[in-house]
């Protein structure tokens, strides 16, 4: 009986013992997993890195066309800002680069020798620097025109737009509002010299004008411009008076009218700003008037007539 009890308790510590050798065994299986997976985490890790560390320069190609130098840089990663001077003056940054790793551009050639110098930033904030000389060849005309607009507009005059340049205007462009593009041949005689007028629409719109020389140089533009309509004039007599009426569609501020040489000058005081009625007596035979109304913005409109009592 004794014996049996003694063979039962052998082959249970036998088990027990499997069981702790396979637990062992299993956690140290585990452990050598996690050991490689980390061991190989370190490697990729260190060789990401690596890549980051590595610098690539940019390749560049900067040349002259025309009345501009190009510039074209392409870059293993994202180009973020380009800046560039000429003779180590202040530097100017190309704007609307975008996020790109190639970029054409392009900026306009001095009249006189000059050194380009150009600053590249990628995304990672390493800064490249090329320069570029450019001989100037005084044969060639590298002077844009030059657009004048008037200051001072008005609905029934329209715009009168003035373009000079330093040997021969080809033509002007304009266009309202990014719309289709009127283009006005140079025809005069004077080559140099070259007026166009414009007529006018109301409301408020950007009129672009762009003009072109001889020699491909070109010179852009815009104002944007608010066209009031001006205030209108009716004239009319009642028997031995004239009747000065005026009208606007926002506020009628003073009429100054002459009648046979003398001046007057009333300003609208009344409730009604949108229309402003004058009574004035007449002489005897024929009357010569003429009648200059303001408004709010300043717009003026003119009339003049005769006017028999």
């Amino acid at each position: 009986m004794n014996q049996i009890l003694f063979t039962e308790n052998k082959m249970e510590n036998s088990t027990k013992v499997g069981k702790i050798v396979k637990v062992f065994c299993a956690i140290i299986i585990v452990f050598s997993i996690c050991l490689i997976g980390k061991g190989i985490y370190g490697i990729v890790q260190n060789d990401d890195e690596q890549v980051a560390k590595k610098v690539v320069e940019p390749t560049y190609d900067i040349y002259a066309s025309g009345t501009s130098a190009k510039i074209n840089v392409k870059h293993n990663t994202i180009i973020s800002e380009i800046y560039y001077s000429w003779n180590n003056g202040e530097e100017m940054q190309i704007k609307d680069v975008g996020a790109k790793n190639r970029i054409e551009t392009e900026v306009q050639l001095p009249n006189e020798d000059a050194v380009l110098k150009v600053r590249i930033v990628d995304k990672n904030k390493n800064e490249f620097n090329v320069s570029k000389e450019f001989k100037y060849d005084k044969n060639t005309d590298l002077e844009k025109p030059e657009i004048t607009m008037p200051s001072k507009i008005t609905m029934a005059q329209g715009i009168n737009v003035v373009v000079t340049d330093n040997v021969e205007i080809s033509y002007v462009t304009y266009s309202w509002d990014d719309g289709e593009e009127v283009k006005v041949e140079n025809e005069g005689e004077d080559k140099a010299k070259m007026e166009v007028q414009i007529d006018l629409q109301e409301g408020k719109k950007k009129l672009v004008v762009k003009a072109v020389d001889h020699n491909g140089n070109e010179s852009t533009k815009q104002k944007d411009i608010v066209v009031v309509k001006p205030p209108e004039i009716t004239l009319k007599r009642s028997k031995g008076e004239l009747i000065i009426k005026v009208t606007d569609e926002v506020e009628v501020t003073k009429v100054v009218y002459e009648i046979n040489g003398t001046q007057y000058t009333k300003e609208n005081t009344g409730e009604n700003k949108q229309e402003f009625e004058i009574r004035e007596l007449l002489s005897k035979g024929e009357n010569i008037v003429k009648v200059t109304a303001y408004n709010k913005d300043g717009v003026t409109t003119e009339k003049k007539g005769k006017c028999t009592y």
